[in-house]
């Protein structure tokens, strides 16, 4: 009898194909590349309403792109790199990666409560000008309506200058008429304007909450999935090196 030589791998399992490890690392680095544009959109829409001064804003905008692909570049690295031979190296970069994190979420959390103080301020103004076309046009229509009985009246009358008098009440109706067209048209355009808010629904806190979890987690995801590329393709050149080959007992005769 012949025994049969059996590869064992460190962790248990059989080694994918270095290329489905590689082709696993493109599809993970392209999500995590495409959450983190998503992140700098965030942050730069930010920045958009908050930063008046145009040069200054500018480099807000570089330097927050610049920590996004520094953080992502953290994680694929210490994810790619060998786990014992540069474990300094690799902690350096997570701390690093870190740190960059702590700070993009403090920075969301900075620049959505400020775009919510923004769109709050926005809904208020839009709100008291409608309520005032509201009470402009009320009064108006009350008015226009009150000239056109008493001009009624007036037209009514056996005396030719009460008639007169009634002829110019209701040009002055008219008038008005003619006045209250463009208010209520803007009216209209105001109202067309109003949108179901998330404060309405979730409350000021509850708003600010989402909306910062929903970019902390965008980033979050692009960290991972990047750190998951770099550990596929290390994965990959574990997977394509020559395996030492195992020891065979001699054949019992």
């Amino acid at each position: 009898m012949h025994p049969t030589a059996t590869h064992l791998v460190p962790d248990g399992g059989a080694h994918l194909a270095p290329w489905a490890y590689r082709l696993l690392a493109t599809g993970a680095g392209a999500i995590g590349i495409a959450a983190s544009v998503v992140t700098a959109q965030f942050f730069v829409a930010g920045l958009l309403q908050l930063e008046a001064d145009a040069p200054a804003r500018d480099a807000l905008i570089a330097a927050g792109v610049l920590m996004i692909v520094t953080e992502l570049a953290a994680f694929f690295l210490a994810a790619l790199l060998p786990t014992q031979r540069l474990r300094a190296l690799r902690v350096q970069l997570l701390l690093c990666a870190g740190a960059l994190v702590a700070f993009e979420g403090a920075t969301i959390y900075l620049t959505q409560r400020a775009m919510q103080q923004v769109s709050d301020a926005q809904a208020s103004s839009l709100h008291t000008r409608i309520t005032h076309l509201q009470a402009t046009l009320a009064a108006q229509r009350t008015t226009a309506a009150a000239l056109r009985d008493n001009a009624a009246t007036q037209s009514a009358s056996k005396y030719s200058w009460v008639r007169q008098d009634g002829a110019n009440t209701l040009h002055r109706a008219a008038d008005i008429d003619q006045r209250t067209a463009p208010l209520a048209q803007e009216l209209a355009a105001l109202q067309a304007q109003q949108r179901p808010s998330m404060d309405a629904a979730l409350g000021a806190t509850g708003a600010l909450v989402y909306t910062v979890a929903r970019a902390v987690l965008v980033s979050v995801m692009g960290l991972v999935m990047c750190g998951a590329a770099g550990a596929l393709l290390r994965a990959a050149r574990q997977a394509s090196a020559p395996q030492a080959k195992p020891a065979v007992a001699p054949a019992t005769p």
